[in-house]
């Protein structure tokens, strides 16, 4: 039995020996032949991945030149900017606010370094450097900029002016280019947007394109003048060499030519941006490539056959001392194995949220025994803080196992960020949200500054590697465990407000205890402005009332804020129907319905998207029912109390005899029109005028009540709270800002 064993063992040591041979002498064969035929394909694929990342770099010059253009586009169309702009000679009322904004814009992206309006012959500057932020054209220290603006209309919009930028505060001049944003068609104000980024941030991609060995890199222009370099070239320069010339002329986007430089054999690796018609070069001795690759190859070959000889041996020897039951068995203890880490895992996770959930409820020995049992340190005594997360946009993931994916690579990388400072434990909380749990010495002040920053790393990571975002909300110190379950609820409620900051937004518990302390009073004059804007057509009017509620109504809670909107659409929607202009309008019914489709919307500028729709929908379906004879009714009445508002005696019977209609009928009109009563109309315009008077004037409450038509002045003050919701005297002090007030 023994003897038969043995020669069957060296007949199958046989066969196994001339297997692994004739696989190893076919190896070595085709590697031989594939040796000699692989340097010119790897320096290929090599070009290739060098051109790569250039073109990776080219990407991230884009991305950063989008931001400029979105930063341009929002100080152009900023409101206190457009409002710069519509004067001849602002006073400092009118530019102060300008600069103070184009300052905001400025500090919000590192890049910038100084940013001008140029508005009638004038340049308003924010520059740190700058010693005066208004400076006339004349005169103006940043000369190269002059040209520029006299001719402005030859440059492009959204695209990088080369130049020579004076510092403005030293009088030197760097090298960088400046970004122009100005009306294709003057329509409303001419002024110039004007956006100044000196060469560092060109020079940074420059400096990640540097390929190993490479001697030269470089940004040239579709003229040949160099934008940007790590050697000699002058700025703006033409780059003569024939290298430069070839690539410029040439067709395909990207690639590599072969080309001797000063008397070395060179190879020069391109890329072509195509919105700007730049080119990114690098140059790179053709030996150093040649010489790495051969070396490389040998490498690979000797690696190769210690392998096989290894390979051999292993195989030999793996081939008389293993078995299938054996692997079979090792396979199913470690897949057991692995099972029993998970249930583990999950157990804890568990624990941890009861924890938080039941901090009240639990005595202290039976928390202390199921840290014991599930290896927890957590010290009772010691504080904590908690952070929330959840999934932004959860419900574009395409499944279940997606959403674990992320929510497990969130989870592993805020613990390793933070598990090297703190005691930090997870668990799974809903499919989209998470808790963490730190425990221990805590300082809040500098602590919460590190786990913001740790959470928005985490954040560029996951949008990089994943293209998705999570939000998070962090508690304050948390010194009695017992209050865990409070404040745990509170974030739970305060998550909702991710809603008003959007994707990938970080809250304090501080920020949510203030939005539940903010006290709102419902502008009903408001929401009858918006229900008369949209029966009469004019959706523009209507929006901009709207924007002025939601501005207010969006420093509350969620809840509350989803409380009073709901109120005001049905509101509108009922407003809308009872003036009875149109039997039916599916516009009112969609608007009605989204009341009850509150919770799909994840932003509040997703929101208002879908509210703007609907505002243009119901608008241009009243557009076609509006009669020519009842506008001029409705002008004829809006005139004569604009006119008239003063009159003590104005009244709808007044304004019938002077039209020559009959008080109701004037009254239905107006409503159906408006939706609003005459009366109500007459009494919006007094408090109007009256609003404006205390601001603007010294006058008593008592005249200004008997100049916008009211009777006496118990009668004014009670109209004017019920309409404002303060008192004249409240609404001065808080409306009557000096100009020093508003600088500080």
């Amino acid at each position: 039995m023994n003897i038969r064993y043995r020669v069957r063992n060296k007949v199958y040591f046989r066969i196994a020996m001339i297997l692994i041979s004739v696989i190893e002498m076919v190896i070595l064969l085709a590697f031989g032949f594939f040796f000699f035929n692989m340097k010119s394909y790897m320096i290929d694929q090599l070009y290739k991945i060098y051109v790569e990342d250039v073109k990776k770099e080219i990407t991230a010059t884009q991305d950063i030149i989008d931001l400029i253009d979105n930063t341009s586009i929002q100080v152009k169309y900023d409101y206190y900017v457009q409002l710069l702009g519509s004067y001849n000679k602002p006073d400092p009322t009118q530019f102060i606010p300008a600069l103070q904004q184009i300052t905001n814009y400025r500090r919000a992206v590192n890049l910038i370094d100084s940013i001008y309006i140029y508005n009638f012959q004038t340049f308003y500057i924010s520059d740190e450097t700058a010693p005066n932020f208004i400076q006339p054209k004349e005169g103006f220290a940043d000369k190269s900029i002059i040209p520029i603006i006299d001719n402005y209309r030859s440059y492009s919009i959204f695209k990088p002016i080369p130049r020579k930028i004076t510092i403005l505060g030293t009088g030197k001049e760097v090298e960088g280019c400046s970004f122009l944003l100005y009306d294709k068609v003057s329509i409303g104000p001419r002024y110039i947007v004007i956006i100044n980024l000196t060469n560092d941030w060109l020079k940074n991609i420059i400096q990640r394109t540097k390929q190993i060995g490479s001697t030269k890199n470089l940004i040239l222009d579709e003229r040949g003048r160099v934008i940007a370099s790590d050697g000699d070239e002058k700025f703006l320069s033409i780059l003569d060499d024939d290298y430069a010339k070839e690539i410029t002329s040439k067709t395909p986007n990207s690639g590599y030519i072969i080309k001797t430089i000063n008397n070395e054999k060179s190879s020069i690796i391109y890329a072509k941006m195509p919105s700007l018609n730049w080119t990114f070069i690098s140059v790179i001795p053709y030996k150093l490539v040649s010489k790495n690759i051969s070396r490389t190859l040998e490498r690979v070959l000797i690696t190769c056959l210690i392998i096989l000889f290894l390979g051999a041996i292993i195989a030999i020897y793996m081939s008389r001392k293993l078995y299938d039951p054996v692997r079979n068995i090792l396979n199913k203890l470690s897949k057991y194995e692995s099972e029993q880490l998970i249930i583990s895992n999950e157990r804890k996770k568990k624990f941890l949220l009861d924890f938080v959930l039941h901090s009240e409820e639990f005595a202290e020995s039976f928390i202390q025994k199921c840290f014991q049992e599930y290896n927890i340190n957590i010290t009772l005594k010691s504080s904590y803080i908690l952070i929330l997360m959840k999934i932004d946009r959860n419900k574009l993931l395409k499944s279940n196992d997606e959403k674990n994916n992320i929510k497990f690579v969130i989870e592993n990388i805020i613990l390793e960020l933070l598990q090297s400072k703190y005691l930090i434990y997870s668990s799974d909380v809903s499919e989209t949200e998470m808790l963490f749990i730190i425990n221990g010495k805590i300082d809040y002040t500098s602590d919460k500054e590190y786990i913001t920053n740790k959470i928005n790393e985490a954040q560029k990571l996951i949008n990089s590697y994943f293209h998705a975002s999570f939000s998070a909300i962090i508690s304050n110190e948390i010194i009695v465990y017992k209050n865990l379950h409070h404040v745990f609820e509170e974030l739970r409620r305060g998550l909702k407000n991710t809603f008003f900051y959007g994707d990938g937004s970080i809250i304090f518990y501080d920020d949510i205890k203030g939005r539940s302390d903010v006290k709102y009073f419902y502008p009903e004059n408001k929401v009858k402005e918006i229900i008369a804007a949209l029966i009469t057509g004019k959706s523009d009017r209507s929006m901009s009332i709207y924007i002025e509620i939601m501005n207010e109504l969006r420093k509350c809670d969620y809840e509350v804020f989803q409380i009073y909107s709901s109120f005001l659409f049905l509101e509108i929607s009922q407003g809308i129907k009872n003036a009875k202009v149109l039997a039916k309008n599916d516009w009112v019914e969609k608007l009605e319905a989204i009341v009850t489709e509150f919770g799909s919307f994840e932003t509040l500028g997703d929101f208002n998207e879908a509210v703007f729709k609907i505002f243009d929908g119901i608008a241009d379906s009243y557009k076609n029912f509006s009669s020519s004879k009842y506008d001029n009714i409705v002008k004829k009445i809006v005139k004569i109390v604009e006119t008239r508002y003063g009159d003590m005696n104005l009244s709808v019977d007044s304004i019938a005899d002077n039209i020559g209609l009959t008080a109701s009928y004037v009254t239905k009109i107006f409503k159906q029109h408006t939706g609003k009563t005459v009366i109500e109309y007459i009494n919006e315009k007094r408090i109007e005028m009256a609003k404006l008077l205390l601001r603007e004037t010294t006058d008593s409450i008592s005249v200004i009540a008997e100049k916008c038509g009211f009777a006496n002045v118990t009668y004014f003050y009670r109209s004017f709270k019920k309409v404002v919701g303060i008192t004249p005297n409240q609404y001065r002090c808080n409306n009557r800002l000096t100009l020093s007030d508003f600088k500080e």
